[in-house]
C-alpha cells in the first residue's frame, strides 16, 4: 500500500524535492512504525538509520510519527491497515521543537 509522508522539522532534508511537501512509500499490508522506519532509512539515511539502532521498543525521543493525526509510540504500532484499505494513510514525521 502506498502510504504519504511529509517531513517536518529537523528530517524534512530528506525528501529531493524541495518543493514537493510529500513523497509516496510503499509499505506491505500490516506494516507497522518499525517497516516504517527501514524504508525512511533506506531512502533518507539518518536520522532514521539512528533510530532503528535503539533496542527498546518505543519510537526513539527524537522522532514522532502521526498516522492520519493518531501519534504512533512503540514500533509494532500499525501504519498500514492490515486489510488493506484502499484510503491510503497519511505519516507525519516531525522531530521534536525546542524553545519556551
Amino acid at each position: 500500500m502506498r502510504v504519504r509522508v511529509k517531513l517536518h522539522g529537523g528530517v524534512r532534508s530528506c525528501e529531493m524535492d524541495p518543493a514537493r511537501s510529500s513523497f509516496g512509500l510503499t509499505l506491505r499490508n500490516g506494516g507497522n512504525a518499525g517497516d516504517l522506519l527501514h524504508a525512511l532509512a533506506e531512502r533518507c539515511g539518518d536520522p532514521f538509520r539512528r533510530a532503528l539502532d535503539s533496542t527498546d521498543e518505543r519510537l526513539p525521543r527524537h522522532l514522532r510519527l502521526f498516522v492520519d493525526g493518531e501519534m504512533l509510540v512503540t514500533l509494532d504500532q500499525p501504519v498500514v491497515p492490515a486489510n488493506g484499505s484502499d484510503a491510503g494513510v497519511t505519516v507525519v514525521v516531525l522531530t521534536p521543537m525546542m524553545g519556551g
